[in-house]
């Protein structure tokens, strides 16, 4: 199977889950999948396993974004988490840092993550479905600026979402 940014699908983005009862109006919503060959993880564990190693040219743009946007009151920081959690069965758990994004559900279902700053309140979660890492992201932007950020960055999340999810499969991470 080819483990390139196609392989990861697109799905139906819910509107039954925990994501849309935490955001019913987000202005950036989407749930990505690719099929896992480590079926053992849970889901914090694969939320490690695909955030905790990030291909170089993802580190350095999300270093430069983070130089630019934190003068204007965004949230900015490693997306990874603070401790290494290799295999470990208890790796992000409710209120452990991942990077910027502070944990709060971590079951063998989802692990949901969240960071808000002024312009913006922003969801992952991390599920395992059918086979298969669902990573959702839903960000609800609060001001003017936050909008207009989103707007700037949509295509490059959509090329790096895809790319750090293809990264952790074709390293067999996940």
């Amino acid at each position: 199977m080819s483990r390139s940014v196609f392989a990861v699908r697109s799905l139906a983005v819910s509107d039954q889950d925990w994501l849309a009862s935490s955001c019913r109006s987000p202005d950036l919503a989407d749930r990505l999948a690719i099929p896992v060959t480590r079926h053992g993880l849970k889901p914090g564990q694969l939320q490690w396993q695909i955030f905790g190693h990030m291909p170089g040219w993802v580190d350095a743009l999300m270093r430069l974004r983070n130089r630019l946007v934190a003068v204007f009151g965004f949230a900015s920081g490693d997306v990874r988490p603070a401790r290494h959690c290799g295999d470990d069965p208890k790796c992000l758990q409710a209120g452990e840092q991942a990077g910027f994004l502070t944990v709060l559900v971590s079951t063998d279902e989802v692990c949901i993550s969240h960071a808000e700053d002024r312009h913006m309140s922003f969801w992952l979660a991390v599920s395992k479905e059918a086979g298969q890492a669902v990573v959702a992201t839903r960000v609800q932007s609060k001001t003017r600026l936050g909008r207009l950020y989103l707007e700037l960055i949509r295509p490059f999340h959509w090329l790096i979402a895809r790319a750090v999810i293809s990264s952790a499969a074709k390293a067999g991470r996940i």
